[in-house]
């Protein structure tokens, strides 16, 4: 039986939707799970997750693997990440402890001591804080989450989709980043099946995996190209450009956004704030080879990952769906 944290969100719905019936049971805090599915409620942040003793053993005695999915993933500095991230991690991991459980635990790619935000920063402490209570675990670094390769929608919302639909809907149309920096993200079956192959490995061999696309990402290029040839159809005058960030800064932000409409303002600073955390000058580290050889689970193409995602907005912005190739 596996104990399933952060249940609502996109990566606890995924795992919700891709495991066997009364295989998994969601301890749930401010959001519930779909009747008929068990559910225990509790919050990671609190000793025992706020159990009564007897409750929490209880727990314990019927679990054999936990996937820690619970986060607080806002970009908002002023926000307490640590509760859920950190403290909240070392809480899980205690009772993965207690109950002789494999532990999955969620981190971030971008989870770093120097990183440009308080939420990898915060990521990166929880994985401290998991090593050091000495349960057995894997630490799984997710890239950037999207829709699977059926739909390319997600049950709950994501700042991918928001700067997609950014784009799509203009009326500015830029986005930072050289041509040859890369999008790294990973469809939501790819990922959640990863995770639910790390908690039934009798011998996990590794306690890091990178899930990334890392070197096979998309451009941002081949993403500008991809857009345009969607927009064009319906909008042939205002094009997405590639700006570099150092343009962005110094030229775009103090000059021309100012200028806009302050509804347009707001929603390109929010497109702005995401697309510094998505797009990279460099590769993440990734296990896809690694994944491939031991769970036979195949890293999908990054550009078709990429269309099968920006169908669904072009969908719903256009009413007309956009060909996603293979």
């Amino acid at each position: 039986m596996i104990l399933l944290t952060g249940a609502s969100g996109v990566l606890g719905c995924g795992v919700r939707a891709r495991s066997a019936s009364g295989t998994v049971i969601s301890l749930t805090h401010r959001f519930p799970v779909d009747p008929g599915e068990e559910h225990v409620a509790g919050d990671v942040s609190q000793p025992r997750f706020g159990l009564a003793e007897a409750d929490y053993r209880a727990l314990a005695e019927r679990v054999d693997a936990v996937i820690n999915c619970a986060a607080n993933v806002s970009l908002n500095e002023d926000e307490d990440h640590d509760a859920v991230n950190t403290f909240g991690a070392a809480e899980v991991a205690r009772f993965a402890g207690v109950a002789g459980a494999r532990l999955v635990h969620v981190s971030s790619a971008w989870a770093a001591p120097d990183a440009m935000s308080e939420y990898p920063r915060s990521k990166w402490r929880g994985e401290r804080a998991v090593r050091e209570t000495g349960v057995d675990h894997v630490v799984v670094r997710p890239s950037v989450v999207v829709g699977g390769l059926d739909t390319g929608r997600l049950e709950t919302s994501q700042g991918f989709h928001a700067v997609l639909e950014g784009l799509v809907t203009g009326p500015i149309r830029v986005l930072p980043g050289d041509p040859d920096t890369l999008l790294d993200c990973i469809p939501l079956d790819y990922a959640t099946d990863v995770l639910l192959a790390a908690a039934a490995d009798p011998e996990p061999g590794v306690r890091e995996l990178g899930l990334t696309s890392g070197a096979r990402s998309i451009t941002i290029r081949r993403v500008v190209a991809i857009l345009n040839e969607a927009i064009s159809v319906h909008d042939g005058e205002n094009a997405v450009r590639a700006v570099s960030m150092a343009t962005v800064d110094r030229v775009f932000v103090p000059v021309f956004l100012p200028e806009l409409p302050r509804r347009h303002r707001r929603r390109i600073e929010d497109v702005l704030l995401l697309a510094r955390h998505l797009v990279r000058e460099s590769p993440f580290p990734s296990s896809a080879d690694l994944i491939h050889e031991r769970y036979g689970i195949e890293l999908p193409d990054a550009e078709l990952v990429f269309r099968r995602n920006l169908a669904p907005v072009v969908d719903d912005v256009y009413g007309a769906p956009l060909e996603t190739g293979r």
